[in-house]
């Protein structure tokens, strides 16, 4: 979706009914395979019992070969906040999970026993 979403980033979108959702827009869908995708609606297809959009990533030269059904429509991209989906990325691995959760959380329970450690000392000094 660059250059209007630059790789890496994390969008927030918004559940919107599949009738609102219009040329131009900027869509997320699941596919049949689970992932989520982002790309701009290029036309919108309405019947009478369904709605279907064609959609394309901005860097993309042709349209995605599938349409997107209104059952597969997660919402519409409200923004988007760049490079965090890196930090979610490592964060999902053993070692980001380490360095992000496991690390900061033994800091504060160190950093806590230290101060009533240095809280007690004091209070043994004063008797």
């Amino acid at each position: 979706m660059e250059p209007a979403i630059q790789t890496g980033s994390v969008v927030f979108v918004k559940d919107v009914p599949a009738e609102r959702v219009e040329a131009g827009d900027v869509i997320t869908y699941g596919d049949d395979g689970g992932n989520l995708i982002t790309h701009r609606v290029i036309e919108r297809h309405t019947t009478d019992t369904s709605i279907r959009f064609i959609t394309k990533g901005d860097a993309n030269e042709n349209a995605d070969h599938e349409p997107v059904y209104r059952s597969n429509l997660v919402g519409v991209v409200m923004f988007n906040i760049p490079l965090i989906g890196y930090v979610v990325a490592f964060g999902n691995t053993p070692a980001g999970y380490m360095a992000l959760v496991l690390v900061p959380v033994m800091l504060f329970i160190f950093n806590e026993l230290w101060e009533l450690w240095k809280a007690g000392t004091r209070n043994e000094k004063h008797t």
